[in-house]
């Protein structure tokens, strides 16, 4: 995941595994494409949930179920946060109102594939590359650079006074 904090929601059969940045070959890798099959072939050894409680949050946006009286106490997905890290600002949200009194549930012995490098995954995007990593073909439109610049603004600095960013400012030609 991105650091050690991580590894509390990362799958049993990921943890220590080496990582290595452009790795497209082995499965633990973040760069690697699963299908289905694989994953079914890992969740197929499950005989019995491993279920935990954090003590401290860890939305990834993969997975990831709300109670409905949470949302119906304020917390929601900030409409500030249009466009990407929408699950840091959710998570934000939760820890103002809630502090850390209410638990998250994560099951971790069956695998969840989110955020992989799928060879038919942005291939819709007008004016974008068709080929490279996610991130190469991202950022070959001006509009996606400023717009995630201004969304990670957004999340990380909702509870500040500050600019809040609105995809008007991302296609301003200012």
């Amino acid at each position: 995941m991105w650091d050690e904090s991580w590894k509390v929601v990362e799958h049993i059969d990921f943890t220590e595994k080496p990582f290595i940045e452009d790795d497209y070959d082995n499965w633990w890798s973040l760069k690697y494409t699963m299908n289905i099959d694989e994953m079914n072939k890992i969740n197929d050894k499950v005989e019995e949930l491993d279920v935990r409680v954090l003590d401290q949050f860890k939305f990834n946006g993969c997975g990831l179920v709300i109670s409905s009286d949470v949302v119906k106490s304020g917390v929601n997905i900030p409409k500030s946060t249009f466009f990407v890290h929408e699950d840091t600002a959710f998570q934000n949200m939760l820890i103002k109102v809630f502090g850390n009194s209410i638990p998250q549930y994560i099951i971790k012995n069956v695998l969840l594939v989110h955020n992989r490098n799928h060879p038919k995954k942005r291939m819709y995007i007008k004016g974008e590359r068709k080929d490279g990593t996610m991130n190469e073909k991202r950022r070959t439109n001006e509009w996606y650079v400023k717009a995630n610049k201004m969304c990670e603004h957004n999340a990380y600095n909702m509870f500040n006074q500050s600019k809040i960013y609105t995809w008007e400012d991302v296609f301003d030609e200012s």
